[in-house]
Parts: structure tokens; sequence; C-alpha cells
């Protein structure tokens, strides 16, 4: 707030106020949906379990191409690599794995969580002695690792499925691994259509409900705009120029 002209907020007070608690309440309201899309998805995994085998994807991991062992033990740091925004899901996931030759692409239904996988993954990788970045999943933060990237080790596995597309990556960097899925019963396959269907429109609702968010955060933008002093903030631009040039 240094360089805003305080009197003109104040002007318009009651206004900011409101305003900022009204996107507040809308975030809490878009997460009570993605909260209860997570524990949608949370359900079919449980109900894919049943059928899905995951010894394919054990032979990928036993045959990952891994760099000799060095003497220290790799660091694991947790990451995100795509967002839930009012424009929709945005994902980084081609840009975060760029220049890694080895990518492994584990194609699986959606709602189907790979954390034991994944998990083995990272403390193999690390035991060699390469660090290693966990991509969380942004419904589910505390929960398990949807991608390992390893620029250390020159080594990428992502989870693959309609929100994760295998299409962005370079065919001749990827091995593509489906888990294979045993006859699913009739319960069970109308449950996964529902439930599919349950967890799109929870995350479309939140979708919408975070372009209101936007708007209104805009509309509180354009208050400060206002009160800013560009001129005050081109002269700090210019001092961190010139200090980061000597």
């Amino acid at each position: 707030g240094k360089h805003l002209d305080e009197n003109v907020l104040i002007k318009s007070k009651d206004k900011i106020i409101s305003l900022g608690r009204e996107i507040s309440e809308t975030f809490e309201y878009a997460y009570v949906f993605l909260k209860c899309g997570d524990i949608i998805y949370s359900h079919l995994n449980e109900i894919y379990r049943k059928y899905v085998s995951e010894d394919r994807i054990y032979e990928m991991i036993m045959a990952m191409k891994m760099p000799d062992k060095r003497t220290r033990t790799g660091k694991r740091m947790r990451r995100f690599g795509s967002a839930i925004t009012s424009a929709g899901i945005k994902s980084e996931l081609g840009s975060l794995s760029e220049g890694i030759s080895n990518i492994y692409l584990i194609e699986v239904p959606t709602g189907y969580r790979m954390k034991n996988i994944l998990d083995h993954v990272s403390q193999i990788i690390t035991g060699q002695g390469y660090d290693v970045e966990e991509i969380y999943c942004p419904m589910n933060p505390y929960g398990t690792a949807e991608h390992i990237i390893s620029h250390d080790a020159d080594i990428a596995v992502f989870t693959c499925n309609e929100y994760h597309l295998k299409d962005i990556f370079d065919d001749n960097s990827k091995v593509v691994i489906k888990v294979e899925i045993t006859s699913i019963n009739d319960i069970d396959k109308a449950r996964i259509e529902e439930l599919k269907n349950l967890g799109k429109k929870n995350i479309d609702k939140a979708i919408e409900i975070l372009s209101n968010a936007k708007e209104k955060h805009d509309e509180l933008e354009v208050y400060y705009i206002d009160a800013m002093d560009f001129n005050a903030m081109e002269y700090i631009k210019k001092e961190v120029i010139d200090k980061i040039d000597k």
C-alpha cells in the first residue's frame, strides 16, 4: 500500500469491503464443489481398484532408464503442475517436463489414483541420489502425487486421463502404458458412469463460480487502479533493473 492514495480508497471504503467479502465467500463456495468432486473421485478409485491390474506398470518401473547411483539421498519436493481456474483447467505438465528424454505415460481411467506406484517411483529415484518433484492434484493437494518429474535423473512419470492428456508430449520421447482393467460387473459399470458424470458436473460448477469470483475481483481492482501512483511504480521498476544490471 506504499504507493496507493488512501484518500481515494477511503471514498469507496464500504464498496471495497463489501466486494472483498463477496470474493472470499464466492471462493469458499467454489471449494465446496471441488471437495465434493474429490470425494466422488475417491469413491471411483475404490471401485476401479477391484478391477485394475498394475503388473505392467511395475514392469515398466523396473525397466526405467536410471542413471548411476550417487552417494547422496535425493530430495522429494511437492509441486503443482495444473490448476482449476476461472478459465477452466490449466496444465503446464508439458513445459515442466521440457528437456527430459525419458517420459513414461500411464493411461488410467479418470478417478484412478496411482498412490503406491508413484510413491515407489519417488523412492527409487531419490534412493539413487536424484531429486524428485512430486506433482499434486489441485483438487486433492494433501492427498497423493499424480505425476513425478526428475530433471536431475532425466525421468518423468505422468498419469494420463481425460484431464491430463498424453498428446501434449512428443511421440519420440514417451513410453505409454495402459492399466489393465478386467471385466466390470453391471452394477459397478453404472456407478462408474454416474460418478464420472457427477465429478465432471462438480468441476464445471466450480469453474463457473470461480469465473464469478474473477468478475468481482476485476471490479475490485478498478478501485485500486484509480488509487495507484504509477509514476512511483515506474521509479521502483527502474531501481530494481539498475540493481540487477550492476
